[in-house]
């Protein structure tokens, strides 16, 4: 994953940053996440022209985080079905992810 590149998915005080910091830590140790998510539906309220809602149904493939060798350092169990509300808000033309729930 680049850090950079999800970070641009965010606004700036969004508290899904910490997955961004914890991509940039293991890359600057040669290591990294890996797993593969795949949206099942994705169901979008409008809330008003700067706001939206997306209820987002993902499966997640078992996945963690590997050193630069391959190793295993952490695991994290296969999931389906796991749903999320992502609040959406509009920043200077571009919709922004503000806020991350679990559902």
């Amino acid at each position: 994953m680049d850090p950079a590149a999800l970070a641009a998915l965010m606004t700036t005080d969004c508290p899904c940053r910490a997955q961004v910091h914890a991509i940039a830590r293991a890359a600057a140790q040669h290591e990294h996440y890996v797993d593969h998510a795949r949206v099942n539906a994705l169901r979008a309220s409008v809330d008003g022209p700067a706001l939206v809602d997306v209820l987002a149904d993902v499966t997640i493939t078992r996945g963690g985080l590997r050193s630069a060798s391959g190793a295993v350092i952490s695991t994290v169990a296969a999931r389906a079905h796991l749903r999320r509300d992502f609040r959406l808000v509009r920043v200077h033309g571009r919709w922004l992810i503000d806020r991350i729930e679990a559902v």
